[in-house]
C-alpha cells in the first residue's frame, strides 16, 4: 500500500486524531462530537491495525518501510529502540521539529526537490536517518524557508539547537544546523507496542 493521497480530514476522524499540522482552520469549525462514538466490540487485532494505519497516515510511510523498521527493532533491543526513536530520527520529521516546514508533507517535498544537505551531501530521501553530530545545511535556493520558519506554529518546541553559535534558527545568517539534541514534539500519540505486535504475529 502506497502513501494515502485521499481526503485527509476523513482519516483524522477515522483515527480519532485531534491535532494535525495544517488542519487548524478546519478543526476550529468542527464541534466536539465530530467523531462518532462506536460502542461495538473491537478486537485486539483491530486495535493493532488501527495503530499501524495511523502511523502510516501521519508520516506517509509505506508498508515496506515500516516492516524494515520493525525488523531493525526486533533484531536489536526493542526495549531500547522503538518506532518513535526511529521516526524522530528521520530527516523529514527533524525538519518539521526544527521549524523548516509547517507540515510533514511539506518537509518531504522540500527534501525531494533538493533543498537540504546532510554533512554537505545532497539528500533527496525523506526517510534518511540523522545521527547525532550530523550537519544539516540549506541550499542556496532555499531563502524562502526562513519565511516559513516565522509562520511555523511549532517553533516554540525548539529548545536545543546549535546553529552557527546562534540558537535562533530563523535569522538569515543561519545556513546550517549542528544536530546535537532536539526536544521532539510528536503531534499524534500512538502505541509502539501494538504496532510491533502487529508485525510479529
Amino acid at each position: 500500500m502506497l502513501r494515502y493521497l485521499g481526503p485527509k480530514l476523513k482519516k483524522l476522524k477515522q483515527f480519532n486524531i485531534h491535532m494535525h499540522p495544517g488542519f487548524s482552520t478546519k478543526y476550529s469549525i468542527l464541534n466536539k462530537n465530530f467523531i462518532k462514538n462506536n460502542k461495538a466490540i473491537i478486537s485486539f487485532y483491530l486495535l493493532e491495525l488501527l495503530e499501524k494505519q495511523k502511523l502510516k497516515f501521519t508520516f506517509s510511510l509505506t508498508e515496506k518501510l515500516i516492516k524494515k523498521y520493525i525488523l531493525f527493532i526486533h533484531k536489536y533491543n526493542y526495549k531500547k529502540f522503538n518506532i518513535s526513536t526511529i521516526i524522530e530520527a528521520r530527516l523529514d520529521k527533524i525538519l518539521f521539529n526544527i521549524g523548516y516546514s509547517i507540515t510533514i508533507a511539506q518537509a518531504r517535498q522540500l527534501i525531494v526537490h533538493g533543498y537540504f544537505f546532510v554533512n554537505f551531501k545532497l539528500i533527496t530521501n525523506p526517510s534518511f536517518l540523522i545521527k547525532i553530530g550530523d550537519i544539516i545545511s540549506l541550499s542556496s535556493k532555499s531563502s524562502f524557508i526562513f519565511k516559513l520558519c516565522k509562520k511555523n506554529l511549532y517553533i516554540k518546541y525548539i529548545k536545543t539547537i546549535k546553529c552557527n553559535l546562534n540558537v535562533y534558527i530563523c535569522k538569515k545568517t543561519c545556513l546550517s544546523i549542528f544536530y546535537s539534541q532536539i526536544n521532539n514534539y510528536t503531534f499524534n500519540s500512538y502505541n509502539n507496542l501494538l504496532i510491533i505486535q502487529y508485525y510479529l504475529h
